[in-house]
């Protein structure tokens, strides 16, 4: 799925509030649900949950396809502002049904020849289970921002995937105006406040990544994410 990076201005002068909290999906296809729209707390994916983390989010975008083993695909992107401002936007992507063999998707998200700000890899034989932080510039109607790139992946037997792509904006962090080179491991090792920033974000992240590997459970459990601390923790001052 694209990244929207969508204008917090729109989303906050378009949107309608979805009446009660439901899957944003009906039999493997798209709810009928007006673009903006305020995501409910308790909607689900797939009937997976959704980390919200205590914010309020709007639906950009849903998708819904097949891929080469004939799985249902949904994705779902939703967009956080704050103060009129582009803040946080978010993607999942969750496999759906029943698979008729037993199988794994499988991704050399973790590689050890990729670098990253920040890698966990807790894969496990076939199971993925990767996080990853990295700098992300974003073409904006103001130019190119660069953003914070949180994702989670983790995808296990019978071939369920849950794939999480999470934006932060630095600028509400605290830092206005970074370019990539700012946040790569040297510059942020030789920065106090930027260590500090990544240390709380990835501190964050591995919690988000236990959660996702709750929420992908069989069981699919609605409080998968209750351990996870509100995305507003990022912006308190130690």
């Amino acid at each position: 799925m694209k990244y929207w990076i969508r204008s917090a201005v729109i989303l906050m002068g378009l949107g309608s509030q979805l009446a009660v909290a439901e899957d944003l999906f009906l039999d493997g296809k798209p709810r009928k649900v007006a673009q903006y729209s305020e995501l409910p707390a308790g909607s689900t994916v797939g009937d997976y949950p959704l980390y919200t983390g205590g914010r309020t989010w709007y639906v950009l975008e849903q998708h819904a396809g097949d891929n080469n083993m004939d799985l249902r695909i949904l994705s779902v992107a939703l967009g956080s502002p704050q103060d009129g401002d582009f803040f946080a936007e978010m993607s999942v992507t969750v496999s759906a049904g029943i698979a008729t063999s037993d199988g794994y998707f499988s991704a050399d998200l973790c590689s050890p020849s990729r670098p990253h700000l920040f890698m966990l890899n807790k894969a496990s034989g076939r199971i993925d289970n990767c996080l990853i932080l990295d700098p992300y510039v974003a073409k904006m109607r103001t130019g190119d921002t660069t953003l914070f790139h949180v994702k989670v992946r983790n995808s296990q037997s019978s071939w369920r995937l849950y794939d999480m792509s999470l934006m932060l904006n630095p600028a509400k962090l605290g830092f206005p105006a970074t370019t990539a080179a700012d946040w790569s491991p040297s510059a942020v090792a030789a920065d106090p406040k930027k260590k500090q920033a990544v240390d709380k974000i990835v501190a964050w992240a591995k919690q988000l990544q236990e959660g996702v590997n709750k929420a992908i459970a069989f069981s699919k459990p609605q409080d998968a994410f209750d351990g996870v601390p509100p995305i507003q923790t990022l912006l308190t001052a130690d």
